[in-house]
């Protein structure tokens, strides 16, 4: 599997992994290595692991890009999730923001309502 291809399908690993450690309050370590052992990729490490440990500072982070009107919190957990690990990914420096931004638009119109891909765009674009 090429870079591309691997990295995708890892941010999209990453971004289901931390919605189930939202919706269920897990611990993302202890989540990652219940689900699939020690042998980690280090990208999925990085998009999870270690976003975890600046959850806080990127919620803050992305909520100067959302409107007055609206919370981080008001987000669904799957929204949250996209956000957070893509916001990540961009922090990091891990990926070129087209990219980046056009997988999290992917994501939102494969996992969350309709309209939502829209929202995503405007937050990390």
């Amino acid at each position: 599997m090429n870079d591309k291809k691997e990295r995708k399908k890892q941010r999209e690993d990453a971004v289901i992994y931390v919605y189930q450690c939202l919706l269920l309050k897990k611990d993302i370590k202890k989540h990652l290595f219940e689900q699939i052992g020690n042998n980690i990729d280090p990208y999925l490490y990085t998009l999870t692991i270690d976003m975890m440990q600046y959850k806080d500072e990127f919620i803050e982070e992305i909520s100067h890009n959302i409107n007055n009107n609206w919370t981080f919190d008001r987000f669904g957990y799957i929204e949250q999730a996209i956000l957070l690990v893509c916001h990540s990914e961009l922090s990091f420096d891990l990926a070129k923001k087209e990219e980046v931004v056009f997988e999290a638009v992917e994501l939102s119109k494969k996992y969350c309502d309709a309209n939502t891909y829209k929202l995503i765009n405007g937050i990390l674009g």
